[in-house]
């Protein structure tokens, strides 16, 4: 959606709903497992961490379904992936991007310069690079665009930029 020359990316509602309703069914079925296993049963204690699990991804998933804002913004002034903590990249720090498939779901890989401080903040994926710069992985699932459409949103603002 293109609004005041930015191309926001939001989260496809559908998607997120099936993972959130996956993720509290099978919640609850390991909470039931959980409650009939018998006390000191290894079953019981994967059943318990396995509840764990399934809330806090429906927590997330929840979270995510009832945020308004975007959660990938790309404009003139760079790329924001709200959901990394980052900030935003400027196109002038970007050497490169590309589009990956990586166990099936199709990952934005972009070669960064490090000289902005805000990359250096987050946790990012570590990778054979030389001194300097760093490669920023931003996953594309669960949009209500294409990866396709966001990689030639990116290919075009870089060109301009």
């Amino acid at each position: 959606m293109l609004q005041e020359d930015r191309f926001e990316v939001r989260v496809s509602k559908w998607e997120l709903g099936w993972f959130l309703a996956g993720s509290i069914l099978f919640g609850l079925i390991a909470l039931v497992i959980a409650w009939l296993a018998a006390p000191g049963d290894r079953g019981r204690v994967a059943a318990w961490v396995s509840t764990s699990i399934c809330a806090v991804a429906a927590s997330v998933a929840s979270w995510r379904l009832f945020r308004r804002d975007p959660i990938l913004v790309i404009s003139d002034a760079g790329i924001e992936h709200r959901g990394h903590g980052v900030g935003i990249i400027p196109w002038s720090d970007v050497d490169a991007a590309g589009l990956r498939a990586f166990r099936g779901t199709s990952v934005l890989m972009l070669t960064v310069r490090d000289r902005a401080a805000p990359v250096s903040r987050r946790r990012l994926y570590g990778t054979r690079q030389p001194a300097g710069v760093v490669t920023v992985s931003i996953p594309l699932w669960g949009l209500v665009q294409s990866p396709e459409d966001v990689f030639r949103e990116v290919q075009r603002r870089r060109q301009r930029c």
